[in-house]
């Protein structure tokens, strides 16, 4: 992250243990949630066991009926956000490799009960800008098959909207042809959970075709 040398001499390297991909200072910037969280959007805190937003969620007639669970591994700040931008917007690919470790071993924590495994998908046009979509590279980190069943539609980026665009928009994702999600546990992997809307928006169009249940693993809950 920092490109400053490290040395590779020590027990690790001798005993071929893997070597982690940051400096003690950079891995310091990375908060793990741990502890108390919102048993709905996985916020860190005291709830009740909801935070607000979620009860929100679950008081509108659009969305009560669409239950699912997100669980983040990191808190969002300063440290997490550099690493975070330079990996998402200036097209840092190695960076996401990062976050292969802790991935992998949250998944196996929290996930192994789920039997489809798939990702929250980008349009054509942000695709062809950025040139690879970030949540895809994070969920090629868990070992099991991953399965596109979603695609995005061009539209105006989340970052641009406001928060009440984000919530009363309409569905920006459609249903991949040939995809059977039938009775199937879903997870869904994201790099952010924000507000939310992006992960219940696919989670809804899921389970209104067939989905039992969607939940979404978020690399950061902000």
């Amino acid at each position: 992250m920092c490109h400053e040398k490290v040395s590779t001499i020590g027990w690790k390297a001798v005993l071929m243990v893997e070597e982690p991909l940051l400096c003690f200072q950079c891995s310091r910037e990375l908060v793990k949630i741990n502890g108390a969280i919102c048993q709905g959007c996985g916020r860190p805190g005291e709830f009740e066991p909801l935070c607000k937003d979620c009860l929100r969620w679950s008081m509108d007639p659009c969305w009560k009926e669409n239950e699912m669970i997100n669980r983040s591994i990191y808190q969002y700040n300063e440290g997490i956000k550099t690493i975070f931008n330079q990996f998402k917007f200036r097209g840092d690919f190695e960076l996401g490799k990062v976050f292969s470790k802790e991935i992998r071993e949250f998944f196996i924590k929290e996930f192994t009960s789920v039997s489809m495994i798939s990702f929250i998908p980008l349009s054509e046009e942000r695709l062809y800008e950025r040139g690879f979509n970030q949540a895809e590279i994070l969920a090629k980190h868990i070992p099991r098959k991953i399965e596109p069943t979603l695609l995005k539609k061009n539209e105006t980026k989340q970052s641009k909207k406001t928060r009440q665009e984000r919530l009363t928009g309409d569905n920006p994702f459609q249903l991949r042809l040939n995809v059977n999600i039938t009775a199937q546990h879903i997870l869904l992997i994201d790099d952010i959970y924000t507000t939310g809307t992006t992960i219940r928006h696919a989670a809804k169009l899921l389970l209104e075709n067939g989905a039992s249940k969607v939940s979404s693993l978020t690399l950061i809950r902000s």
